[in-house]
């Protein structure tokens, strides 16, 4: 990827939360929606080692949805939002930089 692309960034986020609930997590469905969560977000983790970002924005907050909360979607793109405009300055300096050092 790093050969057909200028800059890679990359958004973390996670909604596997081992400390939500965790009598929630002793009956039998509840551990394949937990496994689901674990899985995806492993998934996601070796993803991210294998992209090598120059740009990494983590969303932290969204841990506290689950996977399938398909109904809170537009709060959840909410906070992927404000988080990015809060990083926005930090990532416009460092693709500066990146550019000027190919020059």
């Amino acid at each position: 990827l790093k050969d057909k692309c200028d800059f890679i960034i990359s958004v973390a986020i996670s909604t596997y939360n081992k400390k939500k609930h965790p009598q929630h997590y002793l009956k039998m469905l509840n551990v394949f929606d937990r496994s689901i969560s674990i899985m995806m977000d492993r998934l996601a983790q070796v993803e991210l080692l294998n992209s090598k970002p120059d740009f990494l924005i983590r969303i932290d907050e969204v841990s506290k949805y689950d996977w399938k909360d398909y109904d809170k979607v537009k709060e959840i793109i909410k906070i992927g939002r404000n988080t990015t405009k809060k990083v926005i300055e930090d990532l416009k300096r460092q693709i500066e930089r990146k550019m000027s050092e190919r020059e």
